[in-house]
């Protein structure tokens, strides 16, 4: 529970007519400067650090993603200078639906043969104390199901001193995801030693391990290698680059951000919006084999006066394919019809964009989507869309914070960013 003293620092730093306003009508958004969370906005893991400064850091995983596919390309193509390159072929979804060319379940073809490249980046994880290359959503074969995607499989990892090439043998290092394995695919995971800080020693470890275990490395490429230079010089940012320019969290990778806005959420909703409630973490509770979650894998994120709260957060994007600004926020653990209940009580929605953060409660209803087989082990998907071919992020803003609102969406707060002293 926030003392007094709190409350009234927390109140003063509201402009007054503002105040008033939210005193008189009650539902008037908090604005809530960012110069008050900067010690949330200026939280880094390991990893973040560790990369800060490397080329490709700040890219979307995305984008990031198509410049070392780029650069696995044209390895490969020197090193089959007689082969016959082409495209993937998209092909269709389960409903006949034409994808688009970004959504072809492999990446190239060589000579018939269907090649795909996944990439991952050296990562520190913090429950376990070890750096891990985890390489996700991977088309394999299924026992009893379907054939893989691909023929062949190549493995780019991502460190800071550049990037590692590797040819998979298709079975080192697999695992599944449960019940979404069948949508999502599976996962190729390598670990280093544990409670080993440094990442060239661990690095050099996992490499090791890829060598032993049936990967075979076919190159090493600092981020001036011509080659991978040119990769990244000709994949085009997205738009939402250019509007996100200079931003607060911009470095962040989406998981990180997620986990600094929750946390600059909490303090919100704890310091300015129900600063009288008492305050809880959220219970772990058990995975469905009976072991217990790490606090980070709890389904809410913390207790209010007793109801499970739990907040989602999405960045502002631009939908090349639609052509519209999209708000999309993922794996929301709603009820399913016949299924589990709600893993919270009140779910509240953290709107990343240039402008600052928006906070609004949601209404359980509104914008909400399925991701097919795997929803049952992800979650579902609240997405709000802008007017179709309007580039200006302003106004796409504009319009799909009225959807919101209009459709049952609360606005509760604002955090702008034009208020930080630069030092985040």
């Amino acid at each position: 529970m926030k003392s007094m003293a709190s409350r009234s620092f927390g109140l003063l730093l509201l402009a007054p007519t503002l105040a008033l306003s939210l005193a008189a009508t009650g539902r008037a958004p908090l604005v809530v400067p960012a110069a008050n969370f900067q010690r949330e906005l200026g939280y880094r893991t390991v990893t973040a650090t560790t990369f800060a400064g490397v080329p490709l850091a700040s890219h979307d995983s995305v984008t990031r993603a198509k410049v070392l596919t780029a650069f696995a390309r044209c390895h490969d193509a020197e090193l089959h200078s007689g082969a016959v390159f082409e495209d993937a072929v998209a092909g269709e979804d389960v409903n006949g639906v034409r994808r688009g060319q970004d959504q072809a379940a492999y990446d190239w073809q060589r000579d018939g043969q269907r090649v795909a490249c996944k990439s991952a980046q050296l990562k520190w994880d913090g429950n376990t104390e070890l750096w891990t290359l985890q390489f996700q959503n991977v088309k394999l074969a299924m026992a009893g199901g379907r054939d893989a995607a691909f023929d062949e499989l190549l493995l780019a990892a991502y460190t800071p001193e550049g990037v590692h090439l590797f040819q998979h043998d298709l079975r080192a290092g697999v695992t599944t995801s449960g019940v979404s394995t069948a949508a999502a695919g599976k996962q190729i995971k390598f670990y280093g030693p544990s409670h080993e800080p440094d990442w060239r020693v661990a690095l050099g470890e996992i490499r090791g391990k890829m060598v032993d275990k049936g990967c075979r490395p076919l190159v090493s490429a600092r981020f001036d290698e011509p080659r991978l230079a040119a990769a990244i010089a000709e994949t085009p940012l997205p738009l939402s680059a250019s509007a996100f320019e200079g931003v607060p969290l911009v470095d962040c990778s989406g998981t990180l951000r997620g986990g600094v806005l929750s946390r600059l959420v909490r303090r919100l909703d704890e310091g300015w919006l129900h600063a009288d409630a008492t305050f809880e973490e959220a219970v772990a509770g058990e995975d469905v084999d009976g072991k217990r979650r790490g606090q980070n894998s709890a389904a809410y994120d913390w207790q209010r006066d007793g109801r499970r709260v739990a907040c989602k957060s999405a960045g502002l994007r631009w939908n090349r394919g639609n052509e519209c600004w999209m708000l999309q926020f993922s794996a929301v653990k709603l009820a399913t019809a016949g299924g589990r209940d709600a893993a919270f009580d009140e779910l509240l929605l953290a709107a990343y964009t240039p402008e600052g953060v928006h906070l609004l409660r949601h209404d359980g209803l509104v914008g909400v989507g399925t991701s097919g087989v795997s929803t049952a082990a992800t979650g579902k998907s609240i997405t709000f869309i802008g007017p179709s071919h309007e580039p200006d992020w302003r106004v796409a803003l504009g319009e799909i914070r009225d959807k919101m609102q209009d459709k049952g969406c609360r606005p509760l707060a604002f955090v702008p960013w034009d208020e930080l002293d630069g030092t985040v």
